[in-house]
């Protein structure tokens, strides 16, 4: 792994088309701004797995016509990744599967 230090508005830039850019430090928490092409997949550590596992989970379902995927918001907590799935036709993820 690659440590760096940045400070505010200093960035990092992987390759020719990824830049991370320091947009924000308050207390011990750092907001980072990233700027890459839209078929590069981003996504926080922490949703990484629960989101391939719910994502299964609702493939599975779509593919049996059980379930359609409505949209996901943007979220701030991993809490939130669960809650903001709407499903249309189906029972809640985890009841009965």
């Amino acid at each position: 792994m690659l440590v760096l230090t940045r400070k505010l508005n200093e960035s990092i830039q992987i390759g020719e088309d990824i830049r991370i850019t320091v947009v924000r430090i308050k207390g011990n928490t750092v907001r980072i701004g990233i700027e890459a092409p839209q078929q590069v997949r981003v996504v926080r550590g922490e949703l990484q797995a629960m989101g391939d596992r719910l994502g299964g989970i609702l493939e599975d379902r779509v593919r049996r016509g059980e379930a359609v995927v409505v949209e996901r918001e943007e979220m701030e907590s991993a809490e939130e990744f669960t809650e903001e799935w709407s499903l249309v036709g189906a029972a809640p993820v985890g009841a009965g599967h």
